[in-house]
């Protein structure tokens, strides 16, 4: 199941649940722009079972939360990782934008 959950409630939990991973799927050139701290970058194109696994994500229901931009991509994402049988994904909507804009840790 795929949950739409703001900046700072994916923030809280990231805090709350040392597990929990933050995935950035925007392109390389955006994530060297700003990023969320702590954030794991895998480009949309790129996202699969394999990819998380390569960065050892391999636990299929481990609290997983999708960033872009805004929320459009992260999104499309959550539904790729569905399909491959992930089952704890979270969208974060307004994205990295909202990210910065709320003042979280960034980079």
């Amino acid at each position: 199941m795929i949950h739409e959950i703001s900046v700072a409630e994916a923030h809280e939990a990231l805090k709350a649940d040392k597990n929990a991973k933050l995935i950035d799927v925007r392109t390389p050139e955006e994530f060297a722009q700003v990023h969320a701290k702590g954030a794991i970058h895998i480009v949309l194109g790129a996202i699969s079972k394999a990819s998380l696994a390569a960065a050892g994500i391999t636990d299929k229901s481990a609290a997983l939360y999708l960033i872009c931009k805004s929320g459009g991509r992260s999104r499309q994402a959550c539904v790729m990782l569905a399909a491959e049988g992930f089952t704890n994904l979270s969208n974060v909507s307004g994205g990295t934008m909202a990210w910065v804009n709320e003042d979280l840790p960034h980079e």
